[in-house]
């Protein structure tokens, strides 16, 4: 399990590894629902310490991907890809 890995973008508090993120900054959610089956860890907390996924959840329709370092117990939550929608109308 590989655990020096660079931040792509941090919170303020944590970072999420690149491998766990789309172009755009959004969790990308194969490879987070890998880790979460997998028991990997998916970041960097504050800390120091490493986040552990959690089961994805929906507000609305934005999808929440949360996290909690196993050192000091942190949560977070990054939001998911894109919903798909209807085209705009003009």
């Amino acid at each position: 399990m590989a655990t020096e890995q660079p931040a792509l973008l941090h919170d303020g508090q944590t970072a999420i590894w690149p491998r766990f993120r789309l172009p755009t900054g959004r969790i990308n959610a194969a490879p987070w629902h890998h880790a979460l089956s997998a028991g990997e860890l998916v970041g960097t907390c504050h800390c120091g310490g490493y986040l552990k996924p959690g089961r994805p959840y929906q507000l609305g329709r934005v999808d929440w991907f949360p996290a909690t370092c196993h050192a000091c117990g942190a949560d977070t939550a990054h939001r998911g890809p894109l919903p798909r929608g209807r085209k705009p109308t003009r």
